[in-house]
């Protein structure tokens, strides 16, 4: 079986999170579901559909990492702009 796109897109995010290797781990701590239920959903033999709380979840911590990357890249931009 084909993982779905969505299924597709939460492993996408999750490496994008996490690194190439070990990624489910975390990411299931912070979607607050079982690592074997991802590795389900991104091998495909179980479906991923696109509206459900798992993407809301996933949504949010992206959101959450790019709010703490524009900061820090901030505080960077002032430190440099002092020197």
């Amino acid at each position: 079986m084909k993982p779905t796109p969505t299924a597709e897109l939460l492993a996408e995010a999750g490496r994008l999170l996490y690194g190439e290797i070990g990624w489910s781990g975390p990411l299931s701590e912070d979607l607050m579901i079982q690592q074997r239920t991802i590795q389900a959903w991104t091998s495909g033999k179980r479906d991923l559909m696109a509206n459900n709380d798992v993407m809301q979840r996933l949504e949010a911590r992206l959101r959450e990492e790019a709010a703490e990357l524009k900061a820090m890249a901030d505080r960077i931009r002032e430190s440099t702009a002092k020197a």
